[in-house]
């Protein structure tokens, strides 16, 4: 076979190759993120660092109320995650794009975002700004579950604000690339200015979910930074390492593409 054959052979979306194949591609690919991924949901069952309250003498506080999420962890997850999934299989659609390689980039954001923010969780066993409410601290210990127990000392970093910044920045770096493909073929009229605008608004989302935490005085804003830095990182690393396979399956080319 020619060597242009091989490389279709060898990549999932590829239109040359049965759908057996680009399963099994697919499948291939995603092993490594898969096992990164479940040593994140195992890691999730491990106790954090159980730092002194006593670090906590000359602030910040950890005596606020324990109001009720703004964003539930169910909401983030599907504003985060599911969202963003939906939204980049129709563009792909669209735009005639490789949508399994799309839909292979956000996994490995969310395994590498998961793996990061839970690691850096557990070692941190930073406090709550409401950890004595939520651990209904006696003195000496907390009263609450296993569950709320935990939970308490894992404020830094945030994971609701990791989870939005991987998923929603993976979501305005794809549809930047999408967008400006279907308006080269489309509506050539629409000034780059437009489509750049546009493809930054779930960025506003990331921000409203990040920012909540604080509201409800689950996190600091140190919180909140941290977690939208590592989210963030791990978008651009998951959507620079399939964007030129996306360009590649229309054939475009990739710097030229993102400059414009």
């Amino acid at each position: 076979t020619s060597d242009g054959s091989q490389g279709a052979m060898l990549h999932p979306g590829s239109s040359q190759v049965s759908w057996k194949a680009r399963v099994g591609a697919a499948v291939a690919d995603a092993a490594p993120s898969l096992v990164l991924f479940t040593i994140a949901m195992l890691g999730r069952l491990v106790d954090p660092y159980v730092r002194p309250v006593s670090d906590y003498a000359n602030g910040p506080p950890i005596s606020l109320s324990n109001d009720e999420e703004l964003v539930s962890t169910g909401l983030a997850i599907l504003y985060s995650y599911v969202l963003p999934m939906v939204l980049i299989l129709l563009l792909c659609l669209a735009s005639k794009t490789d949508w399994i390689e799309a839909l292979l980039g956000l996994f490995e954001v969310v395994a590498f975002n998961e793996f990061f923010t839970t690691f850096t969780k557990k070692i941190a066993g930073s406090l709550r700004p409401s950890f004595l409410a939520m651990c209904q601290w006696n003195g000496e210990g907390c009263d609450a579950s296993n569950s709320k127990a935990m939970s308490s000392r894992q404020s830094f970093p945030s994971g609701h604000a990791s989870n939005a910044f991987a998923g929603l920045t993976y979501l305005v770096l794809v549809t930047h690339l999408l967008l400006s493909l279907l308006r080269d073929k489309h509506a050539k009229w629409c000034p780059p200015s437009t489509v750049r605008a546009l493809s930054s608004l779930p960025l506003l989302l990331a921000g409203w979910i990040a920012v909540s935490r604080t509201r409800d005085y689950h996190h600091r804003f140190e919180d909140i930074a941290a977690g939208a830095a590592i989210g963030a990182v791990c978008a651009c690393v998951g959507f620079y390492s399939r964007a030129p396979a996306l360009l590649t399956s229309v054939g475009g080319k990739f710097w030229g593409r993102l400059s414009s």
